[in-house]
């Protein structure tokens, strides 16, 4: 008798965990259809906006800094970025619109679909700490953000750096004591969207002092403010942005 009681409670669980599945991923398919559809319907009115083209540039800096900064790049190779026209930007653009031979067109797509990771990205990070309705609520905000939706369809660093930062982001938020790797790897990807905006450049060097006061705090105050294995992902962040911003910072100074 308790062995088919412990049957059935086993297989009503399993049933609970393969409908908690079902349900998720109905819900992620949602969220995809949502974010997909936010960045087709974003392609369209760009497209209609600009003389029924997808390879308009209607703002200066996409030919000037990066169609040209690409053109510059195929052409010297990496001695390019020996070169004081290098400094008008971060380079990992440059290397992006390079990489699909700066056709608007491909570069575009490839924005877009940034985007639309970008979004699932948002829902899962908010679905994890606030719910699904919160998920959702998440996912429509920033799918009508107007500058997002502005300068989503273009060859600007918007996408990227945002796709970057988000990463990042998402990373560092699933990375637990067991997963500390996840930490350095989120450290390289902040580090590659500095590279792509200069905007967050700095806050690698920013953490260093924090981390620094964290270990003197508790000597003072005799009160700890974070864990070991706290410090430690944090110290693993760190160094995983450093390694792609450092040289960078070195060659703007040399």
């Amino acid at each position: 008798m308790a062995v088919s009681v412990l049957r059935k409670e086993s297989l009503a669980g399993a049933g609970e965990t393969a409908s908690t599945r079902t349900g998720f991923w109905g819900y992620f398919c949602l969220a995809f259809f949502i974010a997909a559809l936010v960045s087709l319907f974003r392609a369209y009115l760009h497209y209609t906006a600009h003389g029924n083209t997808f390879a308009a540039l209607p703002y200066p800096d996409e030919k000037t800094y990066y169609i040209s900064g690409a053109q510059l790049f195929v052409n010297q190779g990496w001695e390019y970025f020996l070169n004081p026209r290098s400094l008008w930007n971060g380079p990992l653009n440059i290397l992006w619109v390079a990489l699909f031979g700066s056709q608007v067109v491909f570069i575009k797509a490839a924005n877009l679909s940034l985007i639309c990771f970008t979004h699932l990205m948002v829902w899962d990070i908010a679905r994890r700490l606030f719910g699904m309705k919160a998920a959702f609520f998440a996912l429509i905000l920033q799918a009508l953000y107007m500058p997002y939706n502005r300068f989503g369809p273009t060859i600007l660093t918007e996408p990227l750096f945002t796709f970057l930062l988000l990463c990042s982001c998402y990373l560092f938020f699933l990375a637990t004591p067991k997963r500390k790797t996840l930490c350095f790897a989120a450290g390289i990807l902040l580090g590659l969207a500095a590279l792509t905006r200069p905007t967050v450049q700095y806050f690698p060097f920013f953490l260093v002092f924090v981390a620094l006061a964290c270990l003197v705090f508790p000597f003072l105050k005799k009160q700890k403010i974070f864990s070991r294995k706290d410090l430690a992902g944090l110290t693993l962040f760190v160094c995983g942005a450093l390694i792609c911003i450092l040289p960078w910072v070195c060659l703007l100074y040399t």
